[in-house]
């Protein structure tokens, strides 16, 4: 096995166990008050189409120091998650704050926010609205024209709007600037090459140290 293919394995199970981590549990609070048995069901329902899966892997091929380097790939995958929970809906704790349905709350958990993604992303909490296009990549106002002439305005913008690793923000004029992932998410990311640092030092495999060289922004 080579060692990059070991590293892919091991990333893939870290991130799938941090997936797994959490079971659904629709009524772990106490469930809802009286007069609510109507919409406490159909939520209950939206929360029970969904089943817990547990992973496994035979770790037996991995050395004790690999097998040191999961939890901290575990922990890296969960900034990760950070990152994605603050681009798709930041809000979410003091959504989930203002919620007393647990089912309710846990379909917010689920969904990372409150839209239902096996429902064409409707809302299902009153007030919260239509999901914005871009969500929290773009701005909210942002039309596909405004975008296409920004980005075609120069080499050098179409590049930096259209990058895999950029968030579009309005500046002060309210044009359209890119701003590379690294600096918005700076403290995810950062915690998440910490852990991949470590982990890299338990490398058994000098090949594989390689991964000891991430930063945020490369």
């Amino acid at each position: 096995m080579s060692p990059w293919t070991r590293w892919a394995m091991m990333a893939a199970l870290g991130a799938s166990l941090l997936g797994c981590r959490e079971g659904v549990d629709g009524g772990r609070d106490g469930g809802t008050p009286a007069g609510t048995d109507a919409s406490a069901r159909s939520m209950s329902a939206k929360v029970a189409q969904y089943t817990t899966v547990r992973l496994t892997a035979d770790l037996t091929g991995l050395s004790e120091r690999e097998r040191r380097m999961l939890p901290l790939l575990i922990e890296a995958a969960s900034e990760m998650d950070t990152v994605y929970q603050q681009q798709y809906y930041p809000a979410r704790d003091s959504l989930l704050a203002s919620v007393q349905d647990s089912a309710t709350r846990r379909f917010i958990e689920i969904n990372y926010g409150p839209w239902d993604r096996l429902d064409g992303d409707r809302p299902f909490v009153p007030g919260a609205g239509e999901r914005p296009a871009g969500v929290e990549l773009y701005p909210h106002d942002l039309t596909t024209e405004e975008f296409e002439r920004a980005a075609n305005a120069s080499p050098a913008a179409g590049r930096a709007l259209r990058g895999q690793y950029t968030v579009v923000r309005r500046d002060s004029a309210r044009g359209l600037v890119a701003i590379p992932y690294h600096e918005v998410y700076a403290a995810p990311m950062r915690r998440a090459a910490t852990k991949l640092r470590q982990a890299a030092a338990l490398a058994d495999d000098a090949g594989s140290g390689g991964i000891s060289s991430f930063a945020p922004g490369h």
